[in-house]
């Protein structure tokens, strides 16, 4: 198995912010004029929306992107990757591809990186599907601050050590369900990226995002978001505390419909395909989207 060979669809190749990125373009937007762009979060890569991509690309267009210096998408040592480098990132592949009527689908960090770009680019947006997004749950800026501080007193190979293993310790904090057959093609995908020749370069880059995950704050910002949101949050989520549903809530107003989902973890898509399917399916019609 190679790391090509764990994604369900043809890849294509696009340049994004200077990087040659890694995104698949499925189905057809003629039915509904929509196209759904799935945006992953912090350590995974594309292939974690499979079950979601596979079911709406029967009747939209489905776009969905390895950010720049993720899994197959080019990995560059001398730029500084951060959540509003991504949403470069995301704007640029919205106007390649002439894309309308834009859903962004984003999952954890994905959700920042969803709600950084309609912050940019409202005009290019009609609607925000976030699952757990980050920016509401009021996590740790002093880590955030710290983790450079952590690269320069250790070293590399160290670091490189301690991240794999937090990696793979960390995926059972995915799901509820802790013995979830998916889960297993989320580890293949780190086993594919330790053979690598660009891992390392990897690794630091997933420092360099973890620290802008861990300091992310939309609390002041998501008003000026207008267009429709619909935000999904696993009740028993072991990685952002489900309260940050009811601070955007709060901070959002009547833009916003919230779904809290009993019995799920931090990857609602992954854990219930289906039932996330259904209830993003509903929204949108009820959006006329």
């Amino acid at each position: 198995m190679t790391l090509e060979g764990l994604y369900p669809h043809k890849v294509k190749r696009i340049e994004l912010v200077g990087h040659d990125c890694a995104y698949i373009d499925e189905g057809d937007e003629r039915e509904t004029g929509s196209t759904l762009v799935f945006l992953h979060g912090f350590s995974v890569n594309l292939t974690v929306f499979s079950r979601n991509t596979s079911y709406f690309s029967k009747k939209r267009r489905v776009v969905a992107l390895d950010y720049p210096g993720y899994y197959l998408s080019e990995k560059d040592e001398w730029v500084s990757y951060n959540i509003p480098f991504m949403s470069d990132a995301v704007i640029e592949l919205i106007e390649k591809l002439k894309l309308k009527y834009v859903i962004l689908v984003g999952s954890s960090m994905g959700g920042a990186v969803a709600m950084e770009t309609a912050l940019k680019k409202q005009d290019l947006i009609s609607s925000l599907v976030l699952a757990a997004p980050a920016g509401f749950s009021g996590r740790n800026r002093l880590l955030a601050a710290l983790l450079p501080l952590q690269t320069k007193l250790f070293p590399r190979e160290k670091i490189i050590k301690k991240m794999t293993t937090r990696l793979y310790d960390r995926v059972t904090t995915f799901t509820y369900d802790k013995k979830l057959p998916f889960l297993d093609k989320i580890t293949a995908g780190y086993d594919e990226m330790v053979k690598r020749k660009d891992y390392e370069l990897w690794i630091n880059i997933l420092l360099d995002m973890a620290r802008e995950v861990l300091r992310a704050d939309y609390r002041k910002r998501a008003g000026e978001i207008k267009i429709p949101t619909y935000i999904l949050w696993g009740e028993k989520d072991e990685v952002l505390p489900p309260f940050g549903a009811k601070i955007a809530q709060k901070c959002m107003g009547n833009n916003i419909s919230i779904q809290m989902l009993p019995d799920m973890g931090h990857l609602p898509f992954v854990e219930a395909p289906d039932l996330f399917n259904r209830k993003v399916d509903e929204f949108l019609k009820s959006e006329g989207l």
